[in-house]
Order: C-alpha cells, then structure tokens, then sequence
C-alpha cells in the first residue's frame, strides 16, 4: 500500500504471477465526497463481500 498525499484519485492495483500466468489490474477511482479518503469502489467491494459471505453461490 502507497499513500501518495495530495493525489486527485484512489488506484488500485492487484498484481497475480505464475508459472503460466502474468496478469495486471488497475483501477483508479475518484475520492468519495462524502469520505475523500475513500472511494466508492471500495464501499462497493465491502457490499459484494457480504453478499458473497451470505450466498451459497460465489462470485469469484
């Protein structure tokens, strides 16, 4: 984790590396307005963690 103070948005990266796989994902959200140290993606990524805790199916 990286704290970079005074930069306009949230980046997340998440990195997944293997014998046969290589992959990347970035995403970069604007702070939410009512919390700017946050974002909504990561309210939303709470939500889909309960629903997935609660659901015999899972969402990968």
């Amino acid at each position: 984790m990286v704290s970079e103070p005074g930069r306009a948005s949230n980046e997340h990266i998440i990195r997944v590396r293997s014998e046969t796989l290589n992959a990347t994902l970035s995403f970069e959200s604007k702070p939410d307005k009512a919390n700017p140290k946050s974002s909504v993606s990561a309210a939303l990524s709470v939500l889909a963690l309960l629903k997935n805790l609660s659901s015999p199916i899972r969402y990968f």
